[in-house]
């Protein structure tokens, strides 16, 4: 212990030249030894430093050590560390010349004892950052102290004893230099000091972000607290004398995001993959055991070439799986632009008994480095080892059956049935998991891919309109006709019989010539792409047939697409992680999957659940008032019979509604017809998706206007209200844009009043003939801008919607099978088990087969482009292209053709289903299982041989790409 006296003076809080009679002397207590003071920690430049070396060896650096038990000194020496800031705990004086540069605290017998190393800021060089001490140009404009750079050398490490959390202890040594230079006295406040925000303040905000609210929304509630002086000491807050504040800046934002990641267990100063690690390794500090239990499968990727890989199935998502997935239907599909790294996510999804879309299993994995474009990152190999995992998981988990009081029957794991969209990887990965499923292609992906070659086809530019139109329409018709045929037979017939009628049109000389040419084109890419009979039943009516009677279910109840696992995709991004956007910004992908099992599908299973108990206690309710009938049962029933006659009547009326109108308006801006076509002479009928906004939409809406005056839509809205909807309203402009071009010559009846329809609607039922007076169809007066005939036309695109906040499906095509359909559910012979184990894979092979010579037809010019240009490369010299493009180019050539070699030699185009499998379909081995115990987390790359740490590399050097529409015809 050094006897060296220390005094502590009252002259603006700096030590005196000699004893000051205000304080009293403090005597030593008991030692607590040399401990070095942490000089290096201080921000000082060269000069500074071997003046500080100078002072150390002259013998000037000072310690006290005072006596904990002594109360009068100790209430002394608080007065000063408080009103100097030198107290944990205590709020620090604005206008404090002193900052905190290092500290440390350790437990022992007495208490939590902390030493703490004060710096004076004028003695803080500006060329240096603390933690960094990188360099900069020391212009005024890098200091951000509020007091000018002095040189001065004045510093204080305090050591105190900490009673409790809030730091009530004493003081136990005061060691350092506590005198400032001369410059350092005379100096002043330069600009603002940072001025610290109020705990309650971030406490009110945290809170809303809890709740989901925006930072707009953080920022008003801020300032109605203040007007309202509700915060914590408000009341008390002295203007003179606050060291805080509660106005919230926009440069606290990045402190609030940091708190309430804190408050979720989330280190946002770390690597995500550091966190992500540290939450599944049971020997850390930071080990989260319910995300742990989530988290099946996990992979580090510590080494370029591997991918980081992490599977998510909670508890209640395991259950979902036996209970709606075995034995049952199954939704695969992918998505990505969920998090701020180039991550595929894969979702599988079930459907509840109430026809509710239920998330089963996330895959979320790393696109491979060097990859251009995210969503293709993957293939069917990955895929296949991450089903696999999830199969594993859920066996190793699966709920007990019991036989006897001795023994428990182990089941595999294995959908019926699954739907994907057309992609083949996604296709071949379910059949390398469970070789007897029965995959279907859904509907909406399968009109979008005849819809891009469609337009491919039959370009806008080049044609006659009227033409185009018409075989456009007549196309849509026909594609509609295909997906109901349950025989391949008449299924070739339609397209023979379409044929038929477009060879005259393609005659020399007639306008409807490119037109024509265009349909008999689009005509042979169905026949030679979609037509081969294992093929076709993936997406037709026969496919639905099939796989209904394998399930056991009415054909109703086979999912014809995949728009539930769509509509769910939507709901993550729009409603369920906005919520957490920081500013609109992408979340960390360590955020993502944090949230994803602690808060959102925990929520999304609660909400399940209540709506669940709901429905039970309507049954409960109800059950002795519906002669025994389920109240949902007799409601349903009672929503059919009320669509029924409201089609039945036609009664229709078209009153100035300025809302209506509007949203007719937001109809043809958003495209939302999927098709608009005449029937007969008389009628327009059209088929809309329904708006996102409405919460009870199962399916899209067909409306239909006729000259004669008799309308009907099948929407909520004309159910319930009767008049004219907007989706009328949208077909109706739509009808005057064809005879403003000249294309309709037709006459319309709109009556104004429900009186007039019903008139309408009794003489028609009286003459059972159209009216003899009939007007031209006048203009409706909708805010839109003029639209000429190829916009008219593109009202009918295709397009998805994304499902309510109760995840309804919005589904194509789903009507109730009609006589025909039900007769040939009777009387065709259907696919036996065995033949359907086979079909999937054959119908994968077929496509593989199509797909591969399509792309080979549309990719031959332009690789003999590059070959011409290689050549000629290669003459002059070759220079100018980068090097790395040309290898990777090179390597994927060569990969290419030594695959291409195999498929050559092993399948010939008449091929049997063996030689199929064998040459056309992937072979993927299957990954054996690693999983150790239930959580299945292995390899994490945490220590090397030494015990030291491996380092972890990000999931994704790469830079984020943004999404880009897929114009693919196949």
């Amino acid at each position: 212990m050094l006897e060296t006296s220390f005094w502590v003076g009252s002259r603006g809080g700096f030590p005196s030249e000699g004893r000051d009679p205000t304080l009293r002397y403090c005597r030593p207590g008991r030692p607590l030894g040399n401990a070095h003071i942490p000089t290096k920690s201080l921000l000082l430049g060269p000069l500074q430093q071997v003046a500080l070396d100078a002072l150390i060896s002259s013998g000037a650096i000072q310690t006290r050590i005072y006596d904990e038990n002594d109360e009068a000194s100790q209430s002394e020496l608080a007065k000063y560390c408080e009103g100097e800031g030198f107290r944990t705990g205590a709020a620090r004086p604005l206008e404090s010349r002193w900052s905190a540069v290092w500290s440390t605290s350790w437990d022992g017998a007495s208490g939590i004892t902390k030493r703490t190393l004060y710096q004076c800021l004028c003695g803080v060089d500006p060329s240096v950052r603390h933690g960094k001490r990188h360099r900069l140009d020391g212009t005024a404009d890098d200091r951000r102290i509020p007091y000018a750079h002095t040189g001065c050398l004045a510093h204080l490490e305090v050591t105190e004893r900490l009673s409790n959390s809030e730091g009530n202890g004493a003081i136990l040594r005061i060691s350092g230099y506590a005198y400032h230079n001369e410059e350092c006295l005379k100096t002043s406040l330069g600009r603002l000091p940072a001025i610290p925000l109020h705990p309650h303040v971030y406490e009110v905000a945290t809170q809303q972000m809890e709740d989901g609210a925006s930072i707009t929304a953080i920022q008003a509630k801020n300032r109605d607290m203040i007007a309202k002086r509700a915060y914590n000491g408000m009341l008390t807050w002295d203007p003179r004398t606050a060291n805080v504040r509660y106005n919230l800046q926009a440069t606290d934002h990045t402190s609030l995001y940091r708190i309430f990641a804190r408050k979720n267990g989330i280190d946002i100063r770390k690597a995500p993959q550091y966190n992500i690690d540290d939450w599944l390794n049971p020997n850390s500090s930071n080990y989260n055991a319910q995300l742990a239990a989530a988290i099946f499968y996990y992979r580090a990727r510590s080494e370029a070439g591997q991918r980081f890989k992490i599977c998510i199935s909670t508890a209640d998502m395991t259950s979902a799986s036996w209970t709606h997935a075995h034995r049952s239907q199954l939704v695969l599909d992918g998505t990505f632009g969920v998090c701020s790294s180039r991550l595929l996510l894969f979702i599988a999804l079930a459907t509840d008994g109430d026809g509710k879309g239920v998330p089963l299993a996330f895959f979320l994995f790393s696109a491979p480095t060097g990859n251009q474009a995210t969503h293709a990152g993957y293939n069917t190999e990955i895929l296949t080892e991450l089903l696999f995992e999830w199969k594993s998981h859920l066996e190793r988990n699966q709920p007990q059956r019991p036989v006897s009081n001795l023994e428990h029957i182990s089941v595999e794991f294995e959908p019926l049935v699954a739907i994907t969209d057309t992609d083949t990887k996604e296709r071949g990965a379910l059949l390398h998991t469970w070789p007897r499923i029965y995959l279907l292609l859904c509907k909406f992906h399968l009109r979008q891919c005849w819809s891009n070659h469609r337009k491919t086809a039959l370009p806008v530019r080049g044609m006659d309109p009227y033409w185009r139109e018409t075989v456009v329409n007549e196309l849509r018709s026909l594609e509609v006709q295909l997906i109901a045929t349950v025989e391949h037979a008449a299924a070739l017939q339609l397209v023979e019989r379409f044929r038929a009628w477009l060879q005259p049109l393609a005659s020399e000389g007639l306008k409807s010539r490119p037109a024509a040419e265009g349909g008999l084109k689009h005509l042979e890419y169905l026949l030679a792409n979609w037509l081969p009979v294992s093929f076709w039943k993936c997406w037709s009516e026969r496919g639905r047939l099939e796989a209904s009677a394998r399930l056991a279910v009415p054909v109703e109840g086979v999912i014809p697409t995949t728009n539930h696992l769509e509509s769910f995709n939507g709901l993550l991004k729009r409603k369920y992680l906005v919520q957490w956007l920081h500013s609109g910004h992408r979340l960390r992908f360590d955020t993502l999957i944090s949230l994803l099992v602690l808060k959102i599908l925990p929520g999304i299973y609660a909400h399940h659940q209540q709506r669940k108990q709901y429905v039970e206690w309507l049954r409960t309710r109800f059950q002795g008032h519906t002669n025994g009938r389920d109240i949902t049962e007799v409601h349903e029933q009672y929503l059919q019979d009320r669509n029924r006659a409201s089609a039945k009547n036609g009664l229709c009326w078209w009153e100035d509604d300025e809302a209506r109108d509007r949203g007719a308006a937001a109809v043809i801006s958003e495209r939302r017809f999927v098709s608009i076509a005449r029937s007969g002479n008389d009628t327009y009928v059209a088929e809309c998706t329904p708006s996102s906004r409405w919460n009870g939409a199962r399916t899209s809406y067909q409306c239909a206007i006729s000259r004669s005056g008799i309308s009907a839509c099948t929407c909520p809205d004309f159910d319930t209200g009767g008049g004219a909807c907007k989706h009328l309203r949208a077909l109706r402009f739509a009808i005057y844009g064809y005879i403003q071009q000249g294309y309709e010559q037709a006459t319309f009846r709109f009556p104004t009043t429900r009186e007039d329809a019903q008139q309408l609607v009794l003489a028609l039922q009286q003459h059972h003939h159209e009216p003899a007076h009939t007007d031209s169809i006048p203009a409706p007066h909708l805010n839109l801008p003029n639209l000429d005939l190829a916009s008219i036309q593109s009202l009918g695109n295709d397009t998805t919607t994304i499902g309510d906040n109760d995840d309804d499906n919005e589904n194509f095509d789903n009507s109730s099978p009609n006589s025909e359909l039900a007769h040939a559910l009777e009387s065709s012979s259907l696919d036996s088990s065995s033949d359907q184990a086979t079909h999937s894979l054959d119908a994968l092979c077929v496509q593989l087969k199509l797909k591969l010579g399509f792309e080979s037809d549309r990719l031959l010019p332009s690789l003999h482009g590059l070959l011409n240009l290689v050549d000629s490369n290669l003459e002059s010299g070759g220079v100018g292209y980068q090097e790395s493009n040309m290898k990777e180019m090179s390597e994927l050539l060569h990969v290419l053709a030594s695959k291409f070699a195999r498929l050559t030699t092993q399948a010939s185009p008449h091929a049997s289903t063996s030689e199929y499998q064998q040459g056309w379909c992937p072979t993927v081995h299957t990954p054996e299982s690693s999983v150790t115990g239930d959580g299945g987390v292995v390899e994490r790359g945490r220590k090397g041989s030494a015990g030291t740490r491996i380092p972890l590399l990000a999931p994704s050097p790469e830079r984020r790409q943004k999404r880009k529409d897929s114009f693919a015809p196949l």
